[in-house]
């Protein structure tokens, strides 16, 4: 059980070392593809990361190979999806970057109407769609009405997956 937490962690401190340099010196567009082949990368490393940290002996190591490897697995799972949901925060969220362009207006502060100035809602709605457009949640047609968006097959999926939850959560309306 060590072994496995350890190599997941070592392996997770990998993925934050890659995602930093390549974040940093690249100019990334497509953000959640790059986060996919990273954490293929890391997930190829993990596996071949385990025999090295195992201390069992050849027919323990057999036996326990795929209970490691799993446990592993599901490790490295988690730490990476709780960095997820922190970095889309960082990266997706209004809140933050209220906060910073708070921040930055010192004591002063900023009216309502400065901080839309800033970071205006069109703005927030269309990055927001172009990113859905760009990781295949949305479809965009054109008609000689106008230009439509509506859910691909994967945006249905995922909308019904997280209207499912959202309704046994009872999170009622809003986002």
């Amino acid at each position: 059980m060590i072994s496995s937490t350890f190599s997941a962690l070592i392996v997770f401190v990998t993925f934050l070392m890659l995602h930093s340099l390549v974040f940093h010196f690249l100019k990334i567009t497509q953000r959640v593809r790059w986060m996919a082949i990273l954490l293929g990368v890391c997930l190829f490393l993990l596996f071949f990361l385990l025999p090295f940290f195992r201390s069992l002996n050849i027919e323990e190591k057999i036996s326990k190979t795929s209970q490691t490897g799993l446990l592993s697995l599901a490790v490295f799972t988690f730490i990476w999806f709780g960095y997820l949901q922190f970095y889309f925060i960082i990266e997706r969220g209004i809140s933050p970057r209220f906060l910073i362009h708070f921040l930055e207006a010192g004591k002063r502060g900023l009216t309502l109407q400065e901080a839309n100035t800033l970071y205006p809602f069109e703005d927030v709605l269309s990055r927001r769609v172009d990113q859905m457009v760009a990781s295949n949640l949305l479809e965009e047609l054109s008609t000689p009405s106008g230009k439509y968006l509506k859910n691909s097959k994967k945006g249905q999926w995922m909308g019904k997956v997280f209207g499912g939850l959202k309704g046994f959560l009872q999170l009622g309306n809003g986002g």
